[in-house]
């Protein structure tokens, strides 16, 4: 919507100039900034046309690494995503508010289920049997001219965001993912070796035990995944399947029936008896593990290894998908040393 550019007044260089577009509404994305106010503003910027000087309005993001946890220390362990979904700007809160954690013993509705919507989602939260109440008001600390100081708790939203493909982009991919569920503020340094290092960033991700999180604040991302995974598989198949030549060309095939070929009818291996075993010394038969051994086993792996297993259980899963919808897919090409 806008264009910023550096001005031509090189007594003032943290001030920009925007060239604005037809309709553009400066409200809604920039703030007016006081003359006396102009020095506690980092980015200060002049709309073409309009007079005054504005700054960019705080994203949530900024907001929430500004949270007040030496205030309010339990909202140190409160996702982005969480944070995002239930809480939005205020200007005053109830004088009576109290600014100490609420710990609340966990509740289950006619099913069973835990009712943790107003609770803090933490990586640790089924170990434990009280958990921590969402707070009412959050305070925010270095404030922005003009910038509501307060987060008023909210019904739950839809969160939207872009997710990044883990093949083609796995520093973004794990790096959006800390930053949504992976609690972290300015005082623990924001991710910062994590933007910057990929090796650090998956350290991180393996560490975090992010997926519990992500199980409770969006319990239906998983099977919407896989809903989309084979909704896009089908996209390539519908057009054939629908087709009547096709069909009936199937139908066709279905009639003739397949032959064995005179030339091969003696290489098939159901022909063979088997009266005795033969199978070869050097092997030995696969025995399947229990999943607590697996798991054991998983955990002991080191980064590279845990690499090469999660691009095999992909692999795994797309087959299983394909076996409802058959569909050609390429094996991973791996060189393991």
């Amino acid at each position: 919507y806008f264009r910023i550019i550096p001005s031509m007044n090189m007594k003032d260089s943290n001030v920009k100039t925007v060239f604005a577009q037809t309709g553009f509404n400066p409200s809604r994305y920039l703030e007016k900034v006081e003359e006396q106010e102009l020095e506690r503003c980092e980015k200060v910027i002049e709309v073409e046309g309009r007079k005054g000087k504005y700054q960019e309005k705080p994203s949530l993001y900024d907001r929430y690494l500004r949270r007040n946890c030496k205030v309010q220390p339990y909202i140190a362990r409160l996702s982005y995503s969480q944070f995002v979904k239930r809480y939005q700007s205020i200007s005053k809160i109830d004088p009576k508010f109290d600014l100490k954690a609420i710990k609340v013993q966990k509740h289950s509705d006619e099913d069973g289920n835990i009712e943790y919507g107003n609770h803090i989602i933490t990586n640790d939260y089924d170990s434990s049997e009280y958990a921590i109440q969402l707070p009412q008001f959050i305070l925010i600390t270095d404030l922005k001219p003009g910038e509501l100081p307060y987060m008023r708790l909210r019904s739950p939203q839809v969160l939207r965001y872009h997710k990044f493909n883990r093949e083609k982009n796995p520093h973004e991919f794990y790096f959006s993912e800390l930053q949504l569920y992976h609690p972290h503020s300015l005082q623990t340094g924001a991710l910062s070796r994590e933007r910057d290092d990929l090796e650090k960033c998956f350290q991180t991700y393996q560490n975090s035990e992010l997926f519990k999180v992500k199980a409770k604040i969006m319990p239906f991302l998983e099977s919407v995944e896989e809903g989309l995974e084979k909704a896009k598989e089908l996209q390539n198949t519908i057009g054939d399947d629908l087709d009547p030549q096709n069909e009936q060309d199937r139908e066709e095939c279905r009639e003739i029936g397949t032959k064995d070929h005179p030339d091969f009818a003696l290489l098939d291996p159901a022909n063979l008896e088997n009266s005795e075993d033969t199978r070869s010394g050097l092997f030995k038969t696969i025995e399947l593990m229990a999943v607590e051994q697996l798991v054991k086993k998983t955990e002991s792996l080191d980064k590279d290894q845990r690499l090469v297993l999660s691009l095999v259980l992909n692999f795994c899963a797309k087959i299983k998908i394909s076996r409802a919808t058959p569909i050609e897919i390429a094996p991973p090409m791996l060189i393991i040393q």
